[in-house]
């Protein structure tokens, strides 16, 4: 929304250069490629060229060192979350005790691997050669397939099971007052 509003306010695109970098540093120090509507996105470098104050906010997250570090760390988190998801969809693990005892580990396990997905997805899609190049060294489309669908059958196993949780709640919370009589 905040990539919308800033062409209401030409002003802060053209010429304030630090409500312009504030901006930046705030809600896309790590994102240059953007969602804006379903299955659209756009490249901030493209996009804000034309105007001096955002062209020269975005210089710092364009830095090819911090993207060679993003990428990187963005591409071990891939791995790390495909091995959590798959520990987690192991035959008999997401009983309803397991979720109930570590759903916020889940809910992390979750997060972590739609993030890396929207990141990884998106940023592939860079308009500069040098930062594509640098994205895809070493990433297969293949990976990220793989991470996307076993995060949404990891996803589809939770919902599952939180919604038998909630179904039986009435059930659990009067053998729980009977308990306490």
């Amino acid at each position: 929304m905040l990539y919308i509003i800033l062409f209401f306010y030409g002003d802060i695109l053209e010429v304030k250069k630090s409500k312009m970098r504030e901006l930046v540093d705030k809600h896309f120090y790590d994102n240059w490629v953007i969602p804006f509507y379903l299955g659209y996105y756009v490249d901030l470098t493209v996009e804000w060229a034309d105007y001096d104050a955002a062209k020269k906010a975005l210089e710092n997250t364009l830095d090819l060192d911090y993207i060679q570090d993003l990428t990187n760390s963005y591409k071990k988190l891939l791995e790390d979350c495909y091995k959590r998801c798959d520990d987690f969809l192991v035959e008999g693990v997401m009983d309803e005790d397991f979720v109930l005892e570590n759903i916020k580990e889940l809910m992390k396990c979750l997060t972590k691997s739609n993030v890396t997905l929207r990141w990884l997805m998106l940023h592939k899609n860079s308009s500069m050669k040098k930062i594509r190049e640098i994205i895809n060294e070493n990433l297969k489309i293949k990976d990220i397939l793989s991470l996307l669908l076993i995060t949404s059958k990891f996803e589809g196993k939770l919902i599952k099971c939180l919604e038998d949780l909630i179904k039986s709640k009435e059930g659990r919370l009067d053998e729980d007052k009977a308990t306490c009589v």
